[in-house]
């Protein structure tokens, strides 16, 4: 939002993170010397330029700094063949690409960490890789302003909870090869109507829909 007021989206990539860089670093320095309650003020920073950053509620921000501010965090993982997504405050529509470029060589991306996007409220969509193999516990968990997922076939593994609690799940489709389907897995889920169940489906744990009071339509595979 400050960015988005305060800088140009045509300006270069670099420029842009580098301003984004000194406005965090600003709003940052406000909050640990507590600038303006060691004067006697009741608040932190203010949205004026002339004190501090310019800040408009409901501003419109801008894609090419979404796309910066939206950088992809990875754990590199090599005894489990690759990156995992970690936890980052993702937003608005995300592409998780199939490789990852480290030290000029191309790394898979096979998993999506615990937590990985837990409380990324403003996160509306999300792409995962074909070639991702691991979803961990509460990946997902509290997204809720996410409406539907896809979950490539390629994935085998998704732990418990990973998509607790995103109350604008709508639909879901889980993987071919998934055999278990883990605790809570879309527990609160209040929006969800349909789901697509795997093929290779052999166990349901406990809770998996608990509180899915709206699910109308449970796509079963053949057999």
């Amino acid at each position: 939002n400050v960015a988005s007021s305060e800088i140009y989206p045509t300006w270069n990539e670099n420029a842009i993170r580098a301003n984004i860089y000194a406005q965090i670093s600003f709003a940052l320095n406000r909050f640990y010397t507590e600038y303006y309650r060691s004067r006697g003020y009741n608040f932190d920073i203010t949205s004026s330029p002339v004190y501090d950053q310019t800040f408009k509620y409901d501003k419109q921000i801008y894609l090419s700094m979404e796309i910066i501010l939206n950088t992809i965090k990875y754990d590199l993982r090599p005894e489990q063949g690759g990156a995992y997504v970690i936890e980052n405050d993702y937003s608005g529509d995300l592409i998780i690409p199939s490789e990852v470029m480290v030290d000029g060589a191309n790394v898979p991306v096979v998993g999506i960490a615990e937590d990985a996007f837990f409380s990324c409220t403003h996160l509306t969509s999300v792409q995962l890789p074909d070639g991702l193999k691991t979803i961990e516990e509460a990946a997902f968990e509290s997204a809720t302003a996410l409406t539907e997922i896809v979950i490539p076939n390629s994935v085998t593994s998704i732990g418990e909870g990973a998509f607790s609690d995103c109350t604008s799940l709508k639909r879901a489709v889980l993987p071919s090869h998934l055999d278990v389907m883990p605790y809570e897995l879309f527990d609160s889920c209040y929006s969800l109507t349909e789901v697509v169940m795997p093929q290779k489906l052999r166990v349901m744990d406990g809770c998996c829909f608990a509180g899915c009071e709206c699910l109308e339509k449970i796509v079963l595979p053949n057999g």
